[in-house]
């Protein structure tokens, strides 16, 4: 129920292991990468990643292809599966010679099969066995152990989740109609070399040939694979096409049936058109219109609603008489051209066409169901090495290389910090430090939220407005509260609420949308109240027995007598009452924390407001109710008057606090400097860096300057920074200069003309002296200042008379948004009263229905009403959130923990 601290990752190590440093970071889904460009900007030999994708074309062609084959690589990538190999198989070399226990079995079954005796020896060599090594789902594979054929012999090797390895061994007179046989079981084959069963032993090789796939050879594979893919699929097009067309031919013939003439000769005529087809039952009695035209009709038969016939008519009036049967909606029917004997003749050659087709496109769909399997668990290989090539490309963007050294920043998690830490350096040449977040000013902390299983689904409302800063709090827990309480106030039924929560439970499981908890949640809460209203469907009355039983004379609340109403809109602004000050209570916890005192104190959502805000409600309600009069002098002027009138200075108080604020870190940072002094008078004793860069106004870079570039600092003593040397050789001098946040990118630009080189920071820095110290002091000073002449500027150009005009419209909609915010909840007791009136509706139209359609009005009433108001209600439920809770405590403006994920080449064991 909080914002995850997070820790500062700084990993540098050789080029070399940069793969493995990548694919370590995404392992957990717990490091979220930062520019590391920023943190090494002033170093003239950072290098980043900008290139193009090399990867992204070939993994969208093998994406294309798999979708042409049928193979769904984006699922099967879901469950983590790499290694589709022999590797995959756990101690497969032993596996095999455990089978080989069995030959003779196996030359028992071939001889069978054979009809003839084998020649002696291994008959794991013999020219006549075949084998094939794979997986089949669990599903047929639990139908494969009840087949009584003796065709082939199948040894399961590994059982995972949803498959069973294996291999089946067979005849070679057999293999045809086995592989058949296992295809349409959905068998999918790994290739392997002919002599596994012969040398076992050399499966690790096989495997490494596999695991290291060349480019070239994977795209050439890929054309290859496709071209064959089209070519049985141009046949697989064509074959239903014509399947289609006999289809309709036979339905055409079997509605001429009568007709004993060839077709042939029906249209050998050279001086008659011959026009096939069906005309609806109304137009056909429209004929009699046109006697006088030179036509004839004549019908085979009549279905109600077409008649099925032929007319004739010569060819000279062949455009005419079209016309008029276009006119009358005749719909012509083209006799295919394979068609040339009677129709009853020409039924029986379609039919028997019709049945060759389809067992030729039955062939075609296996030897594509067999070309596939065949090659299914290659593509999930190559498609994941691609994809996991692809995605750490993707992060090297993230990356800097400093002479052959590369450095990757982000944030992890606190407590896995160490664990992340740990496992990155196992790696050799590569080292890890972890630091505070609040380190390094340049890069904002992402933020991760923390939540229980409850409030954990509101998180999706919470991410809708914006995610909360670092340093913020998480309103999640706030928002799962007070929704799940309006929302069950607002749609209260007993059963309306479990239909709910049975809804919102399927479309989780079976979706899995994130509405569907929130919808189990709001659900039970609008059955509790339902069980207070006493609503179950709209039955008002149904649970008087519980109630009695329970010691009450009736429900709790009858919602539509008429002396609730008035109580229940009072008590639902009421509520809105106390909402609206626990959010601005918590807005002055969260400026507290900050040490914000302009938004804790000073604000119309701060101690101000609050102190205003109750004051007139106390007087308020004082008045109408009990008669008292608390608006004296003193209350108007200590609980109204100045309330609104630190709301109206709040910005030039604000400044002021400020401007001490920061003088107090001016001290305080002197007084730090001053105390280390003080230390290093032991001659023993070195400087933690952690002291010298104890503030956020400091910035230090470590490294090495040219002796020649040394000489010409004097030329920039006007710049903001010192350097420190700490040794120097013949060529360098090795040190640290400093420089105020806001000039660090001035003095950067200064060193890195110099050629300065920047390197490791070291632990400790040895003998600062106390000149030196106090000269960094000063630095902080510099920019204390800076920050008060920028203010300066500020205040003269805006003058007083724009502030006084801006800030009291502005006082003006405060004082307006505290009266239409506590108003707005006036919705919640309206929806109350709504949803009883119109489930009452609901009951009076089944009332006067009857007995037989009562029910069936029950059912739809309550459907369009869960349907309509429940939309509406959780919509109003979630403009409350938004804008009379979230506008006065919670900005938005934070950064989401976005950890990198790098598809994983190891298979998932679960």
């Amino acid at each position: 129920m909080s914002i995850a601290r997070m820790k500062l990752v700084n990993i540098e190590g050789n080029v070399r292991q940069l793969d493995a440093a990548v694919l370590k970071c995404s392992y957990g889904n717990n490091f979220h990468p930062e520019q590391a460009s920023m943190y090494y900007e002033s170093m003239g030999a950072v290098a980043t990643y900008n290139e193009e994708n090399p990867y992204t074309s070939l993994l969208h062609r093998i994406t294309e292809i798999g979708l042409h084959a049928g193979i769904d690589l984006s699922a099967e990538n879901a469950h983590g599966y790499y290694t589709f190999n022999l590797n995959y198989i756990e101690n497969l070399p032993a596996k095999i010679n455990n089978i080989k226990h069995y030959s003779f079995e196996v030359r028992e079954l071939l001889e069978t099969l054979e009809g003839k005796p084998l020649e002696k020896g291994d008959i794991y060599n013999s020219e006549y066995i075949k084998f094939r090594f794979g997986r089949l789902p669990m599903k047929n594979y639990k139908r494969l152990k009840k087949q009584t054929s003796r065709n082939f012999i199948f040894y399961p090797l590994q059982t995972d989740k949803g498959y069973e390895w294996g291999v089946y061994i067979t005849s070679k007179s057999m293999a045809a109609a086995v592989d058949k046989f296992f295809v349409t079981h959905n068998f999918e084959r790994i290739g392997v070399p002919r002599d596994i069963f012969l040398n076992p032993d050399n499966i690790q090789n096989y495997n490494k040939e596999i695991v290291e796939i060349d480019r070239t050879v994977l795209e050439t594979y890929l054309e290859h694979f496709d071209t064959e893919l089209l070519e049985l699929n141009s046949r697989k097009n064509n074959l239903a096409e014509r399947i289609a067309r006999h289809e309709q031919t036979l339905i055409q013939l079997n509605h001429i049936e009568n007709l004993d003439i060839a077709f042939d000769e029906i249209f050998a005529c050279k001086y008659i058109k011959v026009r096939f087809g069906r005309l609806p039952i109304d137009s056909y009695n429209k004929l009699r219109y046109y006697d006088d035209k030179p036509f004839v009709f004549y019908t085979f038969v009549n279905d109600g609603e077409y008649c099925w016939g032929v007319y004739f008519a010569p060819a000279s009036y062949s455009v005419e008489i079209d016309a008029i049967f276009n006119s009358l909606y005749y719909e012509r029917l083209y006799v295919p051209d394979t068609v040339h004997d009677t129709p009853e003749a020409s039924r029986a050659q379609v039919t028997k066409q019709l049945h060759e087709s389809k067992e030729e496109l039955a062939e075609v769909l296996s030897d594509i169901k067999a070309k596939v399997n065949r090659r299914k668990l290659y593509f999930y290989e190559s498609f994941a090495r691609i994809k996991f090539l692809s995605d750490s490309f993707e992060m090297r963007r993230y990356i800097s290389v400093i002479n052959d050294t590369f450095h990757i920043i982000g944030f992890v998690p606190e407590k896995e910090a160490q664990a992340f830490k740990s496992n990155l350096e196992t790696l050799e040449d590569v080292t890890v430090s972890v630091k505070p977040c609040e380190t390094d000013t340049r890069f904002t902390p992402p933020t991760k939220l923390k939540n229980g299983f409850f409030f954990k689904p509101f998180e999706m409302f919470v991410d809708m407005f914006g995610m909360p800063s670092y340093h913020d709090i998480d309103p999640t827990v706030f928002v799962g509260i007070t929704y799940t309480l309006l929302f069950g106030l607002m749609f209260g039924d007993v059963g309306q609420g479990l239909c709910v929560v049975l809804i919102g439970s399927i479309l989780w499981k079976t979706k899995r949308m994130p509405l569907g908890r929130i919808m189990q949640r709001i659900g039970l809460s609008s059955a509790f109240f339902g069980l207070i209203y006493g609503s179950v469907f709209g039955y008002e009355h149904l649970l008087d027995p519980l109630y009695h039983a329970l010691g009450f004379a009736q429900k709790p609340i009858e919602v539509l007598a008429p002396e609730m109403t008035n109580i229940i809109l009072l008590s639902a602004v009421g509520l809105g009452v106390m909402i609206i000050i626990a959010a601005i209570i918590t807005n002055t916890v969260m400026g507290i924390k900050q040490k914000n005192p302009s938004r804790a104190l000073l604000s119309q959502n701060g101690i101000a407001g609050l102190v205003f805000y109750c004051t007139v409600l106390v007087g308020a309600v004082l008045n109408l109710v009990y008669k008292i009069n608390i608006f004296n002098p003193a209350v108007i002027l200590l609980g109204i008057v100045l309330p609104l009138l630190l709301v109206f200075l709040r910005e030039p108080i604000a400044k002021f606090l400020k401007r001490r604020q920061q003088n107090d870190i001016t001290g305080k940072i002197v007084g730090e400097d001053a105390s280390v002094c003080k230390a290093l008078k032991k001659e023993d004793l070195n400087t933690p860096i952690s002291q010298i860069l104890g503030c956020h106004y400091l910035q230090a870079r470590f490294g090495r300057l040219p002796r020649d570039s040394y000489e010409k600092l004097r030329y920039y003593d006007e710049k903001l920074f010192i350097f420190y040397v700490t040794e120097t050789d013949k060529d360098y001098y090795w040190g640290v200069y400093f420089a105020p946040g806001d000039s660090i990118r001035e003095v950067d630009g200064i060193f890195t003309s110099l050629y300065f080189e920047q390197l490791r920071q070291p632990s400790t820095l040895k003998g600062l002296s106390d000149e030196t110290l106090a000269d960094i002091a000063k630095l902080m000073r510099v920019e204390t200042k800076a920050a008060e002449a920028v203010q300066g500027k500020k205040k003269e150009r805006e003058g007083l008379a724009g502030f006084i005009i801006e800030n009291f419209f502005e006082l003006f909609d405060v004082i307006l948004s505290y009266v239409t915010n506590t108003m707005s909840f006036l919705r919640v007791g309206g929806f109350i009263l709504s949803h009883a009136g119109m489930m009452a509706v609901v009951m009076t139209l089944s009332e006067a229905a009857g007995a037989g359609a009562s029910p069936i009005i029950v059912i739809i009433g309550n459907a369009f009403v869960m349907a309509m108001e429940g939309l509406i209600v959780g919509i109003q439920v979630l403009r409350l959130e938004f804008y009379e809770m979230f506008s006065r405590y919670f900005e938005g403006d934070g950064k989401p923990f976005t950890p990198i994920t790098v598809s994983s080449m190891r298979h998932n064991s679960d």
